[in-house]
């Protein structure tokens, strides 16, 4: 009572039965610019407890004025300075309010938009829009979110919020509509930086093809095989699409490191002594340093590096378990076996398909990845394995 009659902020400790005892009450008034009491907050807290005695006063102007006293600015002024068109309509779309960014899109004074259908003023349209997120928010009650090109090429994104009533009935919807042109042609630019990088990694992976082809024919066409087996094991296994394209640079790639091994080892008939198969076992780890340094969008080297791994640790390099070996590279293994077995080598002529499918399942949960397998032999029951012959 003591706020109403001097307009000054007050405290005081009260009795309030319906929280048990004792409160303490800070009334600080809220007035305008000319000092005329608009309203007051309360703050209540039990006695004692968090209440401390106003901060000292920082220098210069503000200290001279309370913060309460500065003046609430107009709500109309606010939205009036945001440059997103904020539009207030009916249901039957007709314009209840609107700030000015929406008559300057408009390009007419605001008093002539009011009531006014807004499709009419603001689309020159005698209809409202197909996928109009006004008439959805409407009838669903809900937020809805739309983007649309403008006449002159802006990229706009329209949001419309339904305002309910108590009775949850939608009296009306808040529609704005923010330029996102800027973002838009950001997020265009990133993708073609992106496709050109992929476009040139691409043409990397070709050109270190064609340089493996020139040394041993057999080890490129194999990789080619493998790249082609990856991905459709992956299609299968329903993994998206950068997962795949990943697969098509670690098929190609995953047995570069061969390029340390010498050729007579690579071509002899029948089984490789201690030394030479050592040898051989390290063209993983060699691929993987080669690849290490190129900006490859999915973990490439790594995948090339484990390519070898086996799930129960039986594999090599390093004798990775079960999920300490990277999707990619359990699917580029049974991938990897499969084009290999298939194929024809110095020592032994290709196996049927069907027998190499046999083999790859008595290999499930020891050696290769169950997941992987059941892909295998969903591809192979349709016939729609991609084997290079």
């Amino acid at each position: 009572m003591l706020l109403l009659q001097d307009g000054d902020a007050h405290d005081a400790d009260m009795d309030e039965p319906r929280v048990g005892g004792r409160i303490h009450v800070s009334c600080t008034p809220l007035t305008d610019e000319e000092g005329r009491l608009l309203g007051a907050v309360h703050i209540m807290r039990p006695p004692g407890n968090g209440h401390r005695p106003p901060a000292p006063a920082p220098d210069g102007d503000l200290a001279e004025t309370p913060a309460h006293r500065f003046p609430t600015p107009d709500l109309h002024r606010v939205l009036d300075a945001v440059s997103d068109q904020i539009v207030v309509l009916d249901r039957q779309l007709r314009i209840l309010w609107l700030n000015e960014a929406v008559a300057a899109e408009a390009d007419r004074p605001t008093a002539e938009l009011r009531g006014r259908r807004c499709h009419e003023v603001l689309f020159g349209a005698e209809a409202p829009c197909l996928d109009c997120a006004v008439t959805v928010a409407f009838a669903d009650g809900r937020t809805v979110e739309s983007e649309r090109r403008s006449a002159d090429g802006r990229y706009l994104l329209h949001r419309a919020y339904p305002l309910v009533d108590s009775e949850g009935a939608v009296t009306a919807v808040v529609a704005t509509a923010e330029d996102v042109t800027a973002r838009r042609l950001t997020e265009v630019t990133l993708a073609e930086s992106a496709t050109e990088l992929r476009t040139a990694l691409q043409a990397t992976v070709r050109a270190l093809g064609a340089v493996i082809e020139l040394r041993d024919p057999d080890t490129a066409r194999h990789q080619r095989t493998v790249a082609h087996l990856a991905q459709a094991l992956a299609a299968e296994m329903g993994l998206d699409d950068d997962l795949a394209d990943g697969l098509w640079f670690t098929g190609h790639l995953h047995d570069i490191g061969k390029l340390c091994v010498p050729i007579e080892i690579l071509g002899r008939p029948g089984r490789l002594g201690g030394s030479e198969l050592t040898l051989v076992r390290l063209h993983p780890e060699v691929a993987e340093r080669i690849l290490a340094d190129i900006p490859f969008e999915r973990p490439v080297a790594s995948a090339v590096g484990q390519h070898h791994e086996r799930l129960d640790g039986s594999g090599y390099p390093r004798g990775l378990r079960g999920d300490q070996i990277a999707l990619e590279a359990r699917i580029l293994a049974v991938a990897d076996v499969v084009a290999a077995m298939t194929a024809h080598r110095p020592h032994r002529p290709a196996l049927a398909i069907e027998t190499v499918v046999k083999e790859i399942v008595r290999g499930t949960g020891t050696q290769f990845d169950p997941d992987v397998v059941a892909a295998l032999r969903h591809l192979h029951e349709r016939g729609e394995l991609p084997i290079e012959g």
